[in-house]
């Protein structure tokens, strides 16, 4: 059953970067097309302020509910930014860094040292790399710096540094009061800040003009329904597994983009960025497992 709901997680995730992907190609800019995703999936939560009560819980998790928004926010600004400007068959398997960010954060905040087998498992990721760069010219090697020129694939990465940052806050919200209260609270107050960002663009570029939203309703509701499925699955299925098993096989979800940019989006390199991506993930889940 677990493994069942997991396929369903990763499916669900893959289909919503398709879909992010093909609203961004039709002109609609990552902060209104994040504010609308934010602004439809809270108002699809509030039916459950109907069975979850908000009034007595600590001011530690309203504190935490506040970095993790100010974290999360941004970084899911960069993470649709990403899908924007590159490939997903390349972006997708840059997933595998997340362990990698959480390794150096653990290092700064906690001053937890790596095992040989986290090393071993970040070594493998960078292997990985090699594979994925793109080449310049036809008889350019393939190098980690080349992927790096990749403005996608630095956004990716600042996506992957605040959200992995806004997690520590999360789990922190989470143990002052419950998982669901941490979800409702997250979706409402995520969607204040990105519609707060919004208007703010808007007044910076002095204007407004709804229409491009109007226009992609139908596909932003679709977004914001497999967001709120997408988390929902993401729950019941840590209560299920243990954490970092579950983290393990969420990284396949690098390799079911690169198979969808191909066939949805006739991405080129497509065996080489399978390849690149298999040997990411065996990496990602040597250094989570570690």
């Amino acid at each position: 059953m677990a493994l069942l709901l997991i396929c369903g997680r990763i499916c669900i995730n893959a289909w919503l970067n398709v879909l992010q992907k093909r609203v961004l190609q039709n002109r609609l800019a990552a902060v209104p097309l994040v504010t609308a995703t934010f602004v439809l999936l809270a108002a699809l939560v509030t039916p459950f302020f109907f069975f979850y009560s908000f009034t007595n819980l600590p001011s530690a998790f309203w504190r935490n509910m506040l970095l993790v928004v100010a974290l999360d926010i941004p970084g899911n600004f960069f993470l649709v930014k990403s899908v924007g400007l590159s490939d997903l068959s390349l972006i997708g398997p840059l997933n595998s860094y997340k362990p990698i960010v959480a390794l150096v954060l653990g290092m700064i905040v906690l001053g937890e040292l790596p095992s040989w087998q986290g090393l071993s498992g970040v070594a493998i990721i960078l292997l990985g790399s090699l594979l994925l760069a793109p080449k310049r010219e036809f008889d350019q090697p393939n190098s980690v710096k080349s992927l790096w020129q990749e403005r996608g694939a630095w956004y990716r990465l600042l996506a992957l540094v605040f959200t992995a940052a806004a997690s520590i806050f999360l789990k922190a919200a989470i143990n002052a009061s419950s998982a669901m209260h941490t979800f409702i609270a997250w979706a409402v107050l995520g969607a204040c800040a990105a519609a707060a960002i919004f208007l703010l663009s808007q007044y910076a570029r002095k204007q407004n003009n709804p229409q491009p939203v109007r226009a992609h309703f139908s596909a932003l509701l679709l977004m914001a329904a497999l967001f709120l499925a997408m988390q929902l699955l993401t729950l019941q299925i840590f209560a299920m597994m243990n954490v970092a098993y579950v983290l393990a096989l969420f990284q396949l979800s690098g390799l079911v983009n690169v198979l969808l940019g191909w066939k949805l989006f006739n991405e080129g390199n497509i065996l080489q960025r399978a390849l690149a991506s298999v040997i990411m993930i065996v990496g990602a889940v040597l250094l989570i497992v570690a």
